[in-house]
């Protein structure tokens, strides 16, 4: 292989093996430094197949293949662990209590974390606690989910209190809420009840 082809090989191999920035958020330089590792070790692997001059050349073939594999295997590493870290289940917590005692047709805007939220979906539970000693209060309620995504209310979800529900983000630009409205039916209105927001995960 002449020198020219030779490098004409390196530039197509080094364009390839840059495929890897196209999945990261190159705004963490942990990273991208991961990325920049694998189009290095290539070019190290490659400069490798140069022919060595006189019998006292120093080895720096055999040097390059074995820099050019710890090099990979440490990009590789980063790379599945930057892929990890944008895919993984994030964790969301709220406030303890929401807006003091409740009752039939009170609501709260909750705000989702990120600007936008890192994730596309919020999957998220809400209970109640009777205030008064007697009663079903906290059982016979419904309660009503609304994303709010930069201002505008899309479709609800609806579910007793404890059962989690999946709300979608979808098009959201900036800005993330959920809307939870109280309701009870026409024989309960007069019911007084504490709200508590449980464990929430934003996720793909």
């Amino acid at each position: 292989m002449t020198h020219g082809r030779l490098w004409i090989f390196l530039v197509v191999l080094l364009a390839a093996s840059m495929a890897p920035l196209l999945l990261l958020d190159l705004d963490r330089a942990g990273q991208l430094a991961s990325a920049l590792a694998l189009p290095l070790a290539v070019l190290i692997y490659a400069l490798s197949t140069i022919p060595l001059k006189g019998k006292g050349a120093i080895p720096w073939r055999k040097l390059s293949v074995v820099g050019a594999i710890v090099i990979a295997a440490l990009g590789g590493t980063g790379v599945l662990y930057a892929a990890w870290q944008n895919t993984r289940d994030l964790p969301v917590d709220f406030p303890d209590g929401e807006g003091g005692t409740w009752k039939d047709g009170y609501h709260v805007l909750v705000p989702v974390p990120g600007s936008p939220p890192e994730r596309g979906r919020l999957t998220m539970s809400a209970t109640l606690d009777n205030v008064n000693k007697t009663g079903d209060c906290e059982q016979t309620a419904t309660l009503e989910y609304t994303p709010v995504l930069d201002g505008r209310p899309q479709p609800s979800t609806s579910a007793e209190p404890g059962r989690e529900v999946d709300l979608s983000l979808a098009g959201v630009v900036k800005k993330a809420e959920v809307r939870i409205t109280l309701h009870y039916d026409s024989g309960n209105t007069n019911c007084a009840v504490n709200l508590y927001l449980g464990e929430a995960v934003l996720h793909d």
